[in-house]
């Protein structure tokens, strides 16, 4: 009888193989991720990642173009509202012009749900819409959706994923049970919410309505991704009155929304 130990060290970080979740519907896929905000990008490439996924991402049309050519994706995410573009004309070139690109999946996904983004998302010939905050639960259930209706094993209604799950659920996977990623992480949308509200009010002083317009759609996006709906609620009103030319109401929602969002702020951080 002979012992044989052998050194060695627990992986961490990029050298864990971390285990796949939400299924296997997702295991082996290439994605295209196309958003305008940065920590959105990052939180569904992780979480992808960690469905079994490959994936890459874009912050706007061209770059996603050029990617889909490079990567000839197997699905795309795309957010409907992008800085100055519509996620739809995405959508459209390709179904109409990208090589392979017509029966790959694409799901739309944004802060809120309305009759008009949804009509422009079917119009376009995307297969489906996922409410922001977007969770590995979320994205698993719309892509077995998508696979029952293409297989003819469901019908093709509702459009969108029905279960409604915090973001909480995602930034914990990612955490790993680690406390300092998860504030790490959660840090990121804080600062992305403070200084897109402070930038929309500076410009709603001066009367730069159009540019006050961009900084309350980012704003809307990080309110959604720290569950901060009412927020969120407030930032996409001041982003349609500032595109609606109304100086008066766009300055009035700029300093509420920077109040409030100061506010729970406060009491996030204690």
């Amino acid at each position: 009888t002979f012992f044989l130990r052998l050194p060695f060290r627990r992986a961490v970080g990029r050298d864990a193989v971390p285990t796949v979740v939400a299924g296997d519907i997702m295991v082996g896929r290439k994605a295209l991720v196309v958003d305008d905000h940065e920590f959105n990008r990052q939180i569904m490439t992780d979480l992808l990642g960690r469905m079994g996924a490959t994936a890459t991402s874009a912050a706007d049309i061209e770059s996603a173009r050029d990617a889909f050519l490079k990567n000839t994706p197997d699905v795309v995410f795309v957010d409907f509202e992008l800085a100055g573009q519509v996620g739809a004309d995405l959508a459209k070139w390709i179904r109409t012009e990208a090589p392979t690109g017509r029966d790959v999946p694409i799901v739309a996904t944004t802060a809120f749900e309305v009759d008009e983004v949804r009509r422009q998302c079917e119009e376009a010939g995307m297969d489906g819409f996922l409410a922001k905050p977007v969770t590995h639960v979320k994205i698993a259930e719309i892509m077995s959706r998508i696979e029952a209706i293409r297989a003819g094993d469901a019908p093709p209604t509702p459009w969108t994923a029905t279960e409604d799950h915090s973001m909480a659920s995602s930034i914990d996977l990612l955490a790993g049970g680690d406390p300092e990623k998860r504030a790490k992480l959660l840090r990121s949308p804080w600062k992305v919410l403070l200084e897109e509200t402070a930038q929309a009010l500076r410009h709603a002083r001066r009367g730069n309505l159009t540019v006050c317009g961009s900084h309350a759609h980012r704003a809307v996006s990080a309110a959604v991704t720290l569950d901060l709906r009412p927020i969120a609620t407030l930032a996409r009103d001041l982003n349609l009155a500032a595109n609606a030319g109304d100086p008066e109401k766009t300055l009035a929602l700029a300093r509420k929304l920077q109040e409030a969002v100061r506010s729970a702020h406060d009491q996030d951080t204690g």
